[in-house]
């Protein structure tokens, strides 16, 4: 680094973006690209940018890849010099609802909490806008503590009724949320395991790196070192 900045820059730096697309498409493929979405709690789908999209701008429905500096190239070896140091690969996000995920933490309140069945949209308001015809009924669970909301529709009976009787109808009850006051979530988000995985891929692509800049170096490209 010392002899040549310039190839140090380029080649760690090239380094760091590879390791971090690696996880940003392994991870992806594990997750889904529409992981999270319409959950109320933070405003909508989580949204995975791309590497240095929106750098230093990340929301609540971030996640954020970023290698800093954004330049790829160094014009001078010392501009190389000074943006050496500053060389980093971050992962992060804004969101306070996907650490849950990751460490699988257990979720009470004082208020009930309405867990989508199947259903969307994934909160009880968004649902009611969306049906402003049907119907939700409360219904207590037989197996615990928790609350059923169910979708209640009256459906005409089959046959045809006396002369002089009303038609037959019937109930249907379709779940559609449950209301609890405690939530066990489980680790699902598997960000660090993924990172943790790709260890054998950023070995074979840091040895690489160090090969070129070994090669560059005994090259002796003039534009290298001016």
């Amino acid at each position: 680094m010392r002899a040549a900045p310039k190839i140090a820059y380029f080649r760690i730096r090239d380094f760091l973006f590879r390791s971090v697309l690696e996880h940003r498409k392994r991870w992806l493929a594990k997750k889904g690209l529409a992981f999270g979405r319409g959950d109320g709690r933070i405003g909508g789908p989580i949204r995975v940018r791309q590497i240095n999209d929106g750098l230093g701008d990340v929301g609540p429905v971030d996640v954020a890849y970023q290698v800093t500096p954004k330049q790829k190239r160094a014009e001078s070896p010392a501009q190389a010099s000074q943006l050496l140091p500053q060389l980093v690969a971050e992962i992060f996000t804004g969101n306070l609802v996907l650490p849950i995920h990751q460490e699988g933490r257990a979720i009470d309140t004082t208020e009930f909490m309405a867990i989508p069945v199947r259903t969307r949209p994934g909160s009880v308001k968004k649902w009611r806008e969306q049906n402003p015809g049907k119907t939700l009924i409360t219904l207590p669970s037989k197996r615990d503590n928790k609350l059923l909301l169910y979708e209640r529709t009256i459906v005409r009976g089959r046959g045809r009724p006396k002369k002089g009787e009303a038609p037959k109808t019937k109930e249907r009850l379709r779940l559609r949320f449950l209301l609890t006051k405690h939530v066990g979530m489980k680790p699902t988000l598997q960000l660090y395991e993924t990172w943790d995985e790709q260890v054998p891929f950023r070995d074979a692509a840091w040895k690489e790196a160090a090969d070129k800049m070994q090669a560059d170096l005994v090259k002796g490209d003039p534009r290298d070192f001016q």
